[in-house]
């Protein structure tokens, strides 16, 4: 996130810099969501506020980069 944030600069994205906060690095990641990393309170509680809650959306910035996410599909979302 911390790269993102200071090297790629995606306008408004990633404002909390990590934290699972903002909810401006909302994403829809296609497969199975029981193979990535948990939700913790704060990221549900964010994606809730939100109104983007639901099977395949996570905050970027909560996922764990790993073999997991091999193949997979994911879809920065923007403001609807």
């Amino acid at each position: 996130m911390a790269l993102l944030y200071d090297r790629v600069y995606i306008d408004g994205f990633g404002e909390c810099r990590g934290m699972g906060r903002c909810g401006t690095c909302r994403v829809f990641i296609d497969g199975d969501p029981a193979t990535l990393t948990g939700m913790d309170r704060n990221e549900v509680s964010t994606l809730t506020k939100a109104g983007t809650e639901g099977e395949g959306v996570r905050l970027s910035c909560q996922i764990l980069v790993d073999e997991h996410l091999d193949g997979r599909t994911v879809t920065v979302l923007g403001e609807e």
